[in-house]
């Protein structure tokens, strides 16, 4: 093809011959492959830093808490010596005000720095995040949610949309991109004169005509990888064992979940009975000698409660990932 000034604009030349068309041809192909692979491996690089970046910034957070529990027991000392300070002043201080200052410490020792403080709460409940995440991170639980799936799911739309058309090789993605993309005013449908606006942009799991196309558009899966998604899926459906695995790893996600309760119990537990022995039981002046004195002898309270334990359990300090391999280990979960 040629313009009006006989330049060509086509794709092929009129004077070039076939073993320069096919060297032509062979050079583009790989330049596409190699454009290809380069765009692979900058993927993979960004996917490196990604992870990297992650894991400095979880590495990061857990020393942040480390730093964290720190401080609260340099500060719990620090308060505690101020209620000592209090104390000595007694003969120099009205009762009333005497008794106003150490409420105001006890409380703080309570509330800000207890087992239950909102801090220590934040702190539990990222830990338990992180104690799932190494169990079962959360895009495996989407996958293993996606293989507890009827095969509707995944053809239902393909199924509607053939009904209307005659392309055999047409893709879920097609499909979503339809649905998400705004109407063409030529193609529009209309209501009493008025357009129907733009398409659907988000939808529930249970709508089969939608959820599996819209996904495949946005993570833009071809029809190869589609195809191939599926063959493994049809594949997990078909061993003896599908279920029992996946009732396994629900057992272990309902584990960290009654893991997560059973430390706010506990917490709560604990500050309830701080609250009752410092508040209800003893007077201001009788807190504040007792944690004095609890804070000097603390490691004889422990190695007295250690001797009168009839089996004493020798605990070592754990990772959360180290947890979550004995778990799996006790339940014999396989991914």
């Amino acid at each position: 093809m040629t313009n009006s000034c006989g330049e060509n604009i086509g794709g092929s030349h009129p004077n070039e011959s076939r073993e320069r068309r096919t060297r032509r041809l062979a050079r583009n192909r790989e330049s596409a492959r190699q454009s290809r692979r380069r765009k692979k491996d900058l993927l993979l690089t960004l996917g490196d830093k990604v992870n990297k970046l992650h894991n400095e910034i979880e590495q990061e957070r857990m020393s942040q808490i480390n730093a964290m529990e720190k401080e609260f027991i340099a500060h719990k000392k620090e308060t505690i010596k101020e209620m000592s300070e209090v104390l000595s002043n007694f003969d120099e201080m009205d009762p009333r005000n005497e008794d106003k200052a150490l409420q105001i410490l006890l409380r703080q020792v309570l509330q800000s720095l207890g087992p239950n403080s909102l801090s220590r709460q934040h702190v539990a409940a990222f830990q338990n995040s992180q104690l799932r995440y190494h169990v079962f991170p959360t895009f495996n639980r989407f996958l293993l949610w996606l293989s507890m799936q009827p095969d509707s799911l995944f053809t239902a739309a393909k199924d509607e949309r053939s009904k209307v058309s005659t392309n055999s090789r047409l893709s879920s993605k097609q499909i979503g991109e339809e649905l998400t993309s705004a109407i063409n005013p030529s193609d529009a449908s209309f209501v009493e004169g008025k357009p129907l606006g733009p398409r659907i942009s988000s939808t529930k799991t249970n709508d089969f005509l939608r959820f599996w196309p819209m996904f495949c558009y946005e993570m833009s899966l071809s029809v190869d990888q589609e195809d191939r998604f599926l063959n493994y899926y049809r594949a997990a459906k078909q061993q003896i064992d599908h279920e029992q695995n996946a009732r396994q790893i629900a057992s272990v996600l309902s584990l960290t979940s009654d893991t997560k309760k059973g430390i706010a119990i506990n917490s709560q537990q604990a500050a309830c009975s701080a609250d009752k022995c410092l508040y209800s039981i003893l007077n201001p002046q009788q807190s504040a000698r007792f944690l004095k004195w609890f804070e000097i002898n603390k490691d004889r309270c422990q190695v007295i409660v250690g001797k009168r334990t009839s089996k004493k359990q020798i605990v070592r300090e754990s990772s959360l990932s180290d947890l979550a391999s004995e778990i799996e280990k006790t339940l014999k979960v396989r991914r």
